[in-house]
């Protein structure tokens, strides 16, 4: 089955308003939702990727930032964590300051994107540090692989 545009859309939109903190994503992905809200019922069988969709619009993402040289070998323990769980509802945004950020040639024209998800979130002690945060509030940063993973393993992480 190929997943709907408009399913692919929605999803997207929901994650970019998490890397921005803009609501006007989030509300875009609403107006798609409304769309098909009344043949879902219908059909749910049709719209896997919509109801997906909707399942990340309802749930309550982790935000996660990412910081530190990503040839460190906390930062690839931090990566691993995050990679072998099943972390359907998360946006991760990463930060190397040993990297200036470049843009591709063309289109953007030296313009560097900011990401405000890694704003104000620095390398704690020049280590690699991870921020876990959901609806905008994060907890304390950590600097230890072994913390994250336990973090996400806590039934209030849930």
């Amino acid at each position: 089955a190929t997943p709907s545009g408009n399913a692919v859309a929605a999803e997207v939109l929901l994650r970019l308003a998490l890397y921005t903190g803009e609501s006007r994503y989030r509300d875009l992905a609403e107006e798609i939702f409304e769309q098909v809200a009344a043949v879902i019922p219908r059909m749910p069988t049709g719209f896997g990727q919509m109801l997906s969709a909707i399942d990340f619009a309802l749930a309550s993402p982790y935000e996660i930032a990412l910081v530190g040289p990503l040839s460190s070998p906390a930062m690839a323990e931090f990566r691993a964590i995050l990679e072998r769980q099943f972390l359907p509802h998360m946006v991760v945004a990463l930060a190397d300051p040993d990297r200036s950020p470049v843009a591709p040639s063309g289109s953007l024209a030296g313009d560097l994107i900011e990401i405000p998800l890694l704003a104000n979130r620095p390398a704690l002690e020049g280590q690699p540090t991870v921020y876990l945060c959901r609806n905008h509030t994060c907890e304390r940063p950590m600097t230890d692989p072994d913390a994250l993973r336990q973090q996400l393993a806590s039934p209030e992480s849930s």
